[in-house]
């Protein structure tokens, strides 16, 4: 069952209704899904949504300003973000839960916080804990419902970070498309401008959410068929966990291949397996002690066995860890 998280910030005199959060959501919208079935306990209400469920749960602490405080430091787009932040007394968990479809699911929760919004008094800030971003809560509901029911508001579910790091070149990455089951994107040299490389990353964001993982290792992706960008699955240059789509352009695309810590340990595990493992068998068997089965049995046998160890196992960490033998270094 998929679970998505969103958090409303409200200062110490605030107001929250919960019968008043089906009729905002009605007042907005009102074909379509609607929240029914309100059952309230505790500190939570829960409605449904369709087949989605959702749970707003009154939180009577602020949201830790350690999970915060490098949001609201980097917003921009926000400025007052840490003072008005700082005000928030307490806040509101806004939940989705279901199977099925992750773009309904997030729109029925960014609905649900729409909702929560316009039926309450005192918000000061929404934090969206998927792409770590905070915002207004005017500024939240004039960006979704620029695109919400129909479409994705991508600039609030998606974080597109991208910063000019030269008079030629740009650099960024994605924080996000995780929750749709996607890769991170991310640039290291861009020959584009911030903005263009952030608009790419938008256009492409669009296109796996709207269609899912379609763009495969060694891909190439590109506004025409002059323009080919190719798309490598790597380790992370910024941080992320996993792997991530790295966008090499035609200009950037020099380097050698490393082998990283883990493929020389890797390697080091494998050879002391496999003589672990062949001297086992040559102390066990004494029939391959003989000279004609050692040296065209026992010998090519261990050898083989050691190589498609080594495939096998760096296949399953490969796609399990998402470690990677070598790597690629800018020359």
């Amino acid at each position: 069952m998929a679970i998505s998280i969103a958090m409303v910030a409200l200062d110490a005199n605030s107001r929250v209704s919960s019968s008043s959060i089906p009729k905002a959501w009605a007042k907005r919208w009102p074909k379509g899904t609607q929240l029914t079935d309100g059952e309230k306990k505790n500190h939570s209400v829960s409605f449904r949504a369709g087949d989605v469920h959702v749970i707003f749960g009154l939180m009577a602490a602020p949201i830790p300003w350690s999970d915060i405080e490098p949001l609201c430091t980097d917003a921009a787009f926000w400025p007052e973000a840490a003072s008005e932040m700082k005000k928030h007394a307490r806040h509101v968990i806004v939940t989705v839960m279901g199977e099925g479809d992750r773009v309904h699911m997030m729109k029925i929760m960014t609905q649900a916080t729409i909702a929560l919004i316009d039926a309450s008094e005192g918000v000061t800030g929404v934090y969206w804990c998927n792409s770590s971003l905070v915002f207004p809560p005017r500024d939240f509901t004039e960006i979704a419902c620029t695109f919400i029911p129909g479409g994705m508001p991508l600039p609030i579910w998606v974080n597109f970070c991208v910063s000019q790091t030269s008079d030629v070149a740009s650099a960024g990455f994605t924080k996000g498309l995780g929750a749709f089951d996607l890769m991170e994107l991310e640039a290291t040299t861009s020959p584009e401008p911030a903005e263009e490389l952030r608009n790419r990353f938008l256009g492409l964001a669009d296109y796996l959410i709207a269609n899912g993982p379609v763009i495969k290792d060694g891909d190439t992706v590109g506004e025409d068929a002059n323009e080919k960008i190719k798309v490598t699955y790597e380790s992370s240059a910024f941080g992320a966990e996993g792997r991530v789509m790295r966008l090499t352009y035609g200009g950037s695309s020099s380097g050698t291949l490393k082998m990283t810590t883990y493929g020389y340990v890797h390697a080091l595990a494998t050879l002391i397996c496999t003589i672990g493992i062949g001297y086992l068998l040559y102390t066990r068997f004494p029939l391959l002690q003989g000279s004609s089965l050692r040296h065209f049995l026992y010998i090519p046998m261990t050898l083989i066995f050691g190589f498609v160890l080594l495939l096998v196992s760096d296949k399953f960490l490969e796609s399990t860890f998402g470690w990677q033998v070598f790597e690629k270094r800018e020359s």
